[in-house]
């Protein structure tokens, strides 16, 4: 399935790796290194994402509601509109989830998160429209959901039984701009670990550019997919591997290979797997 992904959802996690978050943890911090490649200046990019006192963080499996959201979108209106009309089971159809009450309710658990998180940006959030990283941002994801429990509506109309929801205006400008890029998301959702589809949709992003990138292992393990920050190098190095074979074994990269810098500093390469074609030559779309 032809899907979208927005390019600063996909630069940075927003959510924990895990399905489960401790209590007493309300805020998840990402940083990096870049050099600009339109001004040429090095630019150090944060990110802080706030969750609730209720609600908490985001967790794995919100963050693929959250995908299942954009693709809503693309199908409903092709992001001409920031308010979608859905329903819970269309959620759980794009996700392949089994149709159980659990499903539907965690859907909805979903959006009351994403409703309550803020996230902010310092030189983080790139403003497609003018070419730039702007200095401090802060935005939403959901300004608004309306749930219709379908049960209760059953003998009413179809359009009184379906929910909706409403992106965050600042958000939803960026769609507008046109900051939006090609997914798989077929090949997303048939990925099991969370680390695996977070590497997906952000190595897919870089790919756009170039078929191979060497990263820092930390800054990539961390910064990137959304792994510990406590972790030492050792740990790392084995928490890492299961999530890139599952994207080798897919036939998405090569075997990545880890480079020792100097003690306690270490360089993962990934290169985008392109399967050799007969003639006529046909060019994998990797955008």
């Amino acid at each position: 399935m032809r899907g979208t992904d927005e390019n600063n959802l996909a630069e940075f996690p927003l959510a924990l790796l895990s399905d489960t978050a401790s209590p007493h943890q309300r805020t998840l911090e990402f940083e990096d290194t870049v050099n600009d490649w339109k001004t040429g200046q090095q630019v150090t990019r944060r990110v802080c994402v706030n969750g609730s006192e209720k609600y908490g963080l985001p967790t794995a499996k919100d963050d693929q509601v959250l995908t299942a959201l954009l693709q809503l979108t693309g199908i409903a209106n092709n992001f001409t509109s920031p308010e979608v009309r859905f329903t819970k089971h269309q959620v759980i159809q794009l996700l392949g989830w089994d149709n159980s009450g659990w499903a539907y309710d965690r859907v909805e658990e979903s959006l009351h998160r994403w409703k309550a998180v803020s996230v902010h940006y310092w030189s983080a959030w790139r403003d497609h429209k003018n070419g730039t990283w702007t200095d401090t941002e802060a935005v939403g994801i959901i300004e608004y959901f309306k749930i219709a429990d379908g049960r209760r509506h059953r003998a009413s109309s179809e359009q009184a039984a379906q929910s909706r929801f409403v992106w965050n205006r600042e958000l939803f400008k960026s769609f507008q701009a046109g900051y939006l890029k090609p997914l798989d998301f077929g090949f997303y959702r048939s990925l099991k670990r969370p680390a695996a589809q977070r590497a997906y949709r952000f190595l897919d992003k870089r790919f756009h550019h170039q078929p191979e990138w060497e990263f820092d292992l930390r800054t990539f393990a961390c910064e990137k997919l959304g792994f510990s920050r406590n972790c030492d190098t050792g740990q790392l190095k084995a928490r890492l591997p299961p999530a890139m074979v599952e994207l080798e074994r897919a036939g998405y990269i090569k075997p990545v290979s880890f480079r020792k810098v100097r003690p306690k500093t270490w360089t993962v390469s990934v290169s985008q797997y392109i399967a050799k074609q007969s003639s006529p030559v046909t060019v994998r779309d990797s955008s």
